[in-house]
């Protein structure tokens, strides 16, 4: 058994989308403790600025981005390379999920969420896939959902989405294993965030209600922290897992899909 002290993503650098607040951020912030190096992508260039001189400039790079075109995909992975000289893995946090059933959905809101929850982690992949190729192999995880499994009836266009992410996800674990690529996912249950805090009092739920009827709500007791998804993610993008493709793990609290 090798006595390795040195920090477990040291020397390797990632693109984060979504990363400039909520679970993106708790993501890169973990990433950079664990001694790598992080793009961070997003369209809110201040949040991406107090990020950079949070975490230090050596360590963190900010891209503001558009993930719903072609050319915003492509922007952090090249920002990955002409910064940093290397890409070692990609995790497509980016995601929305505005609330209406299936019959409530039209075309536009369909497609709103299609293009961020599907094709701008689809497009991020066909980008990054050829470069951490060409560098030996690389690490993709997906920040999925419990709802990928059918999903709440006022989510229906989020549920479609994450359903085809998670077979994108088996898709390249499965096609391009032999360019040492590997794809995994990590199921988010009901996370804690400014913007969940933030819809809730909308609804009149405070945080006293979230840290008591809502916590009552979870399986173990309490809401998901977004450190508790970073620590899931460092694990599929760290050497540890390097045997780790196509598979899930599960950061719920209990809920099972």
């Amino acid at each position: 058994m090798s006595n390795n002290n040195r920090p477990r993503l040291d020397g390797k650098v990632f693109v984060v989308t979504g990363a400039t607040k909520g679970i993106g951020t708790s993501i890169a912030e973990r990433i950079v403790c664990e001694g790598g190096r992080v793009v961070i992508t997003g369209r809110d260039s201040q949040a991406g600025t107090r990020l950079v001189d949070a975490m230090g400039a050596d360590f963190c790079f900010f891209v503001n981005a558009d993930i719903t075109t072609v050319e915003g995909c492509s922007r952090g992975i090249m920002a990955a390379t002409e910064r940093f000289g290397r890409l070692d893995g990609l995790v497509n946090n980016a995601g929305i999920f505005p609330r209406a059933s299936l019959l409530e959905t039209d075309e536009d809101l369909l497609d709103t969420v299609l293009a961020v929850d599907l094709k701008g982690a689809f497009h991020s992949c066909r980008f990054a896939i050829p470069v951490m190729a060409e560098m030996g192999g690389g690490s993709i995880v997906n920040v999925g959902s419990t709802h990928a499994w059918g999903g709440s009836k006022r989510l229906a266009a989020y549920a479609v989405s994450k359903g085809a992410l998670w077979t994108l996800t088996q898709h390249i674990a499965m096609n391009y294993a032999s360019d040492r690529i590997r794809a995994n996912w990590v199921t988010v249950g009901w996370v804690e965030t400014p913007g969940e805090t933030s819809r809730l009092a909308q609804e009149g739920r405070d945080e006293a209600w979230l840290r008591s009827e809502g916590a009552r709500r979870v399986p173990l007791g309490r809401l998901q922290s977004g450190d508790d998804i970073a620590y899931a993610v460092v694990y599929l993008l760290a050497d540890e897992s390097a045997q780790v493709t196509g598979t899930a793990i599960h950061v719920t609290g209990g809920f099972l899909p």
